[in-house]
């Protein structure tokens, strides 16, 4: 007996549970990128450590000082809220595309934190992780579709902050070509 062909599948459980899409996801993972705090920034190259002190600076609650600067409880009690959405149309199967996104956030380093399944594909919830530009938020990733084609619609939410200096933008659109390329593969 054959098995059915995953690239088809929009169950999210059922799609992981098959070998081909776990294997991409897995490898995805293991291609991932480690993200870095400020500290972690600052300290990698000697040249930067020697700019950032001869300019004064201290490492001494930089991290607190930026997501201070960038986002506080007053910005949420005054709604702020920054809310970026990309949709993109691939010329491929449902699962393909959901494995494909699902890779994107992996290789990406985007911790998954949601599913919700539809009936005709399901929504990823992913956490971003803050960085100079804006606090924690989430990446939402809506994948519908059939056989033939499939639609992502990403969003980027970040709640408590007015600007996110074109952060959005950029994450969506490397989603997007990452899942592309993921997709493109086969």
């Amino acid at each position: 007996m054959q098995q059915p062909d995953w690239r088809v599948e929009f169950r999210y459980g059922a799609l992981m549970a098959h070998p081909e899409a776990m294997g991409r996801l897995e490898q995805a993972a293991a291609r991932g990128k480690k993200r870095l705090t400020a500290r972690e920034f600052m300290e990698r190259g000697q040249q930067a450590r020697d700019v950032w002190e001869l300019l004064g600076g201290s490492f001494d609650g930089l991290e607190k000082q930026v997501s201070n600067l960038l986002g506080s409880a007053l910005g949420r009690a005054l709604g702020f809220e920054i809310n970026k959405v990309h949709t993109a149309p691939y010329p491929a199967p449902v699962g393909a595309v959901l494995v494909g996104v699902s890779c994107a956030m992996a290789e990406t380093g985007y911790r998954l934190t949601q599913v919700l399944q539809g009936t005709d594909g399901c929504v990823l919830e992913a956490a971003l992780p803050r960085n100079w530009a804006t606090k924690e938020g989430s990446v939402i990733c809506a994948v519908a579709g059939n056989a033939q084609q499939a639609q992502v619609q990403s969003a980027v939410k970040v709640t408590g902050q007015l600007y996110d200096w074109g952060r959005g933008k950029r994450v969506l659109a490397d989603l997007s070509a990452r899942t592309g390329a993921w997709v493109a593969a086969g």
